[in-house]
């Protein structure tokens, strides 16, 4: 009942054009077998309702003319993505390349996206086509859009992270990623702005650009106690710890620039959560990498 609600609500040739019963019956058997198919799953019916209106001009009889063997065959909404991408890919280019970047974004501190999250995407496309871009995506319902904010189901995610990895856009899209959420965030005055801030930090240390995650660590800005603190400062005060941890760690062996100031915040976590002999040892190390500075200066 609930399909037949969804796809009734939609401009769909679900009721016969010349009111025969026997039609009817047929529009509703298809819905039937689709939704047995997909086991009644919300995103199907999504989808399967985009493609109808999209691609068959709401004729479900021709959509199911043309896809009933796949139904028929074994069916799960992964599969349904796909081919429904496939399709966006045979159709729209740009949309394509678009949605395939999308799934840079990880969608965990940061479950929503704004649309300029989107457009910061968008580099290699025409500023007048981002709107109809955009609007490509959702009329597919591959992109999901509440009040304004966006975000992929996790099986259109994982359609698009495999995508971008197979491609080339890779490491641009995870640096513009990063660059947007840096110029998102000018002063930490809350634990979402501390957060947002990071996000620049994952999609940096998934390009394996190591010295830029680390730079996003080092970055300073204001914060709400009117102190102008590098980030991971700024986060651990308030109350950040095992990220601050987990993100200094990750990079330190990586990096050559900024290692005495990272190791100086990463003991002063340590010692703060405790953790004694780890805080001797960082500061002890960034003794060390001073003196080491210091010695190349005076040569």
């Amino acid at each position: 009942s609930a399909w037949q609600q969804f796809f009734t609500t939609h401009p769909l040739q679900l009721e016969p054009t010349n009111a025969e019963h026997t039609q009817a019956s047929h529009h509703g058997d298809i819905l039937s077998k689709m939704h047995q198919a997909y086991g009644g799953n919300a995103k199907a019916m999504e989808i399967l309702c985009a493609a109808t209106a999209g691609d068959f001009e709401g004729d479900l009889s021709a959509y199911w003319q043309e896809n009933s063997a796949d139904l028929l065959g074994p069916a799960d909404v992964r599969n349904l993505v796909t081919s429904q991408v496939d399709r966006l890919q045979q159709l729209d280019a740009a949309a394509y390349r678009v949605f395939c970047r999308l799934g840079c974004y990880r969608y965990q501190d940061q479950p929503r996206l704004p649309s300029e999250a989107i457009t910061a995407l968008m580099w290699d496309i025409d500023v007048s086509q981002h709107r109809q871009t955009l609007n490509s995506l959702r009329d597919r319902s591959l992109l999901e859009c509440h009040k304004g904010v966006y975000w992929l189901h996790p099986v259109s995610r994982a359609e698009a992270i495999a995508r971008l990895r197979q491609g080339k856009d890779w490491p641009q899209t995870n640096q513009a990623a990063a660059h947007y959420w840096t110029g998102r965030i000018h002063t930490i005055v809350s634990v979402e702005d501390g957060l947002q801030a990071l996000e620049a930090f994952y999609h940096l240390l998934a390009a394996e650009d190591y010295e830029g995650a680390a730079g996003v660590l080092r970055q300073s800005r204001h914060n709400q106690w009117r102190q102008f603190l590098p980030l991971a400062s700024s986060l651990y005060r308030m109350g950040l710890l095992q990220p601050v941890i987990n993100a200094i760690t990750q990079v330190l062996p990586h990096i050559t620039r900024g290692r005495s100031e990272l190791n100086n915040i990463l003991g002063d976590v340590y010692w703060i959560t405790g953790e004694i002999h780890s805080a001797i040892a960082c500061q002890q190390q960034t003794l060390t990498d001073t003196a080491e500075r210091l010695q190349q200066f005076s040569l």
